[in-house]
C-alpha cells in the first residue's frame, strides 16, 4: 500500500489515474477554512508531491465557492486534467483545468464565470471527464432543473470554424431541454478510439434507479437494444446503483453496477457484443458480500478489472476470459455505514502494469488512502 496521502483531514470524493510511467494521481474534495476545494497530488519516485500549489490553500479551484466531485483524465504526455462541480458563479457549474507541466490552465473560460456548463438558472453537477487521442476535452454531467435532471455533454472544439465549448448535436442534453421528466445521475463518460463519446447513467424513469446507456454516432445519441428506454440495461427489480463504463478495444461498451442491497446484492458486469448485452461471467463479488461502491477499469489487454468494498475490505478482481481472478485486497479501517451511496468514496484506475484504488477513511478525521496491485501475469 502507498503511504497515506498527506493525511488530509476532511478529504472526500476521490478520483484516481495512473500514467504510463507509473505515476499515481489522486484528486479529491478537501475541506478548507474557506470553502471545500479541489486538491491534486501525484505519487512518484517514492513520495507524494503537489503539482504547483495543487494541495494547499484552495488547490486548483478558487476561493469564491464550494468545489466538489472531481473527475480526472490524463493527456497524451501523462499530465492530469480535472473537471469538477463549482459554486463560484452562484449556482453549480462545471469547471475544468489542465496541468501543462508548469501551471493549471483553464480552457476557453472553463474555470471562471459560468465555466463549461454555462447555465444561469440551472445546476450542473457531478461531471465526468475524458480526453480524446488528440487531447481534446469532452465533459458530461448531470444538468438539474427543478426536480428533474438530464445528461448534458460538451466538447472543446478548436478549429478554423469554431473555438470554444460546443454541444453534440442541436442541444447539449440527451433530450431537448426541458423534455426530461425523470432524474438522471451518476454520469459516466468514455470515448472510443475516434473520440466519440458514450455515456452511462442512473435514471428514475421507471421508479427505482436503473442503468441507462447511449452513444454518439456523429448525428444522434443512439441506444443499444433499448439501453436508453424505460428499464435501461439493468431492468433490476430491486434497483441499481453506482454505474461504471469502459470501452473495449473493439469499441464496445462494458458496464458495471450494484444491483439491490444487503446480503442478496450483486455486482453486475455486462458487455455489448454487437447484438445484445451479455454478462461477463458470473457476478465477480462473493455471495453475501454486499459489494458497495463498485468501480471498473480495463487492463492493457482490454480485460475488465473491478474493485468494490465488502465489509471492511476493498477487493480487486480481474476477468481472465473464463473467471474473475483475485488480484488482492486492502483493509478499509472505518468505512461509511452507507451501502447505497449518493457520493463516491472509492475509485479505481489501471496503468503501467498495476491497478490502483483510492478510498476515504470515514472516521473522525476523514483521509484519502491508496493501494496498488500488480496486473503482471
Amino acid at each position: 500500500m502507498l503511504p497515506p496521502l498527506a493525511l488530509h483531514a476532511g478529504a472526500t470524493l476521490p478520483a484516481i489515474a495512473v500514467n504510463r510511467q507509473g505515476d499515481v494521481f489522486v484528486a479529491w474534495a478537501q475541506e478548507t477554512r474557506i470553502y471545500t476545494a479541489i486538491y491534486v497530488e501525484v505519487f512518484r519516485q517514492g513520495r507524494w508531491e503537489m503539482l504547483g500549489a495543487s494541495a494547499t490553500g484552495q488547490g486548483i479551484s478558487s476561493d469564491h465557492g464550494t468545489a466538489l466531485a472531481p473527475s480526472i483524465a490524463l493527456d497524451s504526455r501523462g499530465n492530469p486534467a480535472i473537471a469538477w462541480q463549482d459554486l463560484s458563479a452562484g449556482n453549480d457549474q462545471v469547471y475544468f483545468r489542465h496541468w501543462d507541466g508548469t501551471s493549471w490552465d483553464e480552457l476557453d473560460g472553463s474555470a471562471t464565470g459560468l465555466g463549461v456548463s454555462n447555465t444561469v438558472t440551472l445546476y450542473a453537477r457531478n461531471p465526468s471527464l475524458a480526453l480524446d487521442p488528440h487531447d481534446s476535452t469532452v465533459i458530461a454531467w448531470e444538468q438539474h432543473y427543478g426536480s428533474r435532471a438530464d445528461v448534458w455533454a460538451r466538447r472543446d472544439a478548436q478549429n478554423l470554424l469554431y473555438r470554444g465549448w460546443k454541444d453534440f448535436g442541436a442541444h447539449p442534453g440527451i433530450l431537448p431541454y426541458p423534455e426530461k421528466l425523470s432524474v438522471a445521475s451518476h454520469v459516466a463518460l468514455r470515448l472510443n478510439k475516434e473520440g466519440d463519446p458514450s455515456v452511462a447513467w442512473m435514471d428514475t424513469e421507471t421508479g427505482p434507479e436503473q442503468v441507462y446507456f447511449r452513444r454518439w454516432t456523429g448525428r444522434e445519441w443512439e441506444e443499444l437494444a433499448g439501453s436508453g428506454s424505460p428499464g435501461g440495461v439493468s431492468h433490476a427489480a430491486d434497483g441499481a446503483a453506482s454505474v461504471n463504463l469502459e470501452i473495449d478495444m473493439a469499441g464496445n461498451p462494458i458496464l458495471s453496477w450494484k444491483e439491490g442491497d444487503g446480503p442478496k446484492a450483486l455486482l453486475r458486469v455486462m458487455q455489448w457484443n454487437g447484438k445484445r448485452w451479455t454478462a461477463v461471467g458470473d457476478p465477480p463479488a462473493e455471495v453475501g458480500s454486499n459489494p458497495t461502491w463498485p468501480c471498473l477499469a480495463l487492463d492493457a489487454h482490454g480485460r475488465p478489472v473491478v474493485a468494490y468494498r465488502a465489509g471492511k475490505e476493498i477487493r480487486v478482481r480481474r476477468w481472465n476470459g473464463k473467471a474473475w481472478d483475485r488480484l488482492g485486497s486492502a483493509n478499509w479501517r472505518d468505512p461509511s455505514a452507507y451501502t447505497i451511496p449518493a457520493k463516491r468514496l472509492l475509485a479505481l484506475a489501471t496503468g503501467a502494469g498495476k491497478a490502483c484504488v483510492a478510498w476515504v477513511e470515514a472516521d473522525a478525521t476523514p483521509e484519502i488512502r491508496t493501494a496498488c496491485f500488480s496486473l503482471e501475469e
